[in-house]
């Protein structure tokens, strides 16, 4: 063997080995960026089912003092941002949870065409009904929020 093909030879093994240092380093940033976009995702969820559950408490206390204005106008808004959260958060949630999110959207909708209309009275039977509805919506999003603000540390455990 000639000094050249040796030196030739030399050069193809430290290009491979480069090729290969270069391959692993470029997954393991990917995999950093990846972990980096799901804490982020699983930041806006937390950050969206904590402006929900505050939603809904504001909503409770509306309803509970027959502020039927503002107690519309706040479930109208609730129920959009729940609908977005069924889009958009759908793979960061349980089984479980995403049937209480469907169910909040439905006690939501029951909410919004129970509300009277114009300043007119409400029985106390369906005052009542409309405050269990909204403690329900303050337990299910309170729950998720909860669950999806330690996820991290779960996971890490």
């Amino acid at each position: 063997m000639s000094y050249m093909s040796i030196l030739h030879w030399f050069l193809d093994i430290v290009a491979f080995v480069v090729t290969v240092a270069s391959y692993f380093k470029m997954r393991s940033a990917k995999a950093a960026e990846n972990a980096v976009r799901q804490k982020l995702l699983k930041r806006l969820a937390w950050e969206h089912f904590a402006e929900m559950a505050r939603q809904s408490g504001t909503l409770t206390r509306n309803v509970r003092a027959a502020d039927w204005p503002s107690a519309t106008a706040i479930a109208e808004s609730l129920a959009g941002s729940l609908a977005q959260a069924e889009g958009s958060w759908r793979n960061l949630l349980t089984d479980t949870e995403r049937d209480k999110l469907k169910t909040a959207s439905r006690e939501t909708q029951m909410l919004l065409r129970a509300m009277p209309l114009g300043g007119s009275a409400i029985e106390p039977k369906a005052h009542e009904e409309m405050s269990e509805r909204c403690d329900f919506l303050l337990q299910a999003l309170g729950a998720i929020e909860g669950r999806l603000k330690y996820v991290e540390e779960w996971e890490g455990a």
